[in-house]
């Protein structure tokens, strides 16, 4: 949510919820974590993929998504 709410470069701005976010979040785990070498491998995801995420939810629960947005901590991935 919160690396949807604060883009890189100049990217826009996308209003995400937990679920609209998962997508993003599994594309990062597959990129990321060691664990999932072995599936990145098998579908050929690398630097040079193209990768369509669909955002199934906005902002549906106000405050968290605010606690979330606003929290210090920086995103991670």
């Amino acid at each position: 949510m919160k690396l949807c709410y604060y883009p890189e470069k100049n990217d826009e701005r996308i209003i995400s919820g937990e679920t609209g976010a998962s997508s993003l979040g599994g594309l990062l785990a597959l990129l990321y974590d060691k664990k999932f070498k072995g599936v990145k491998e098998q579908i050929g995801l690398n630097e040079t993929s193209s990768v369509l995420l669909i955002n199934t939810e906005g902002d549906t629960d106000p405050e968290f998504f605010q606690s979330v947005v606003r929290s210090p901590e920086k995103a991670k991935f």
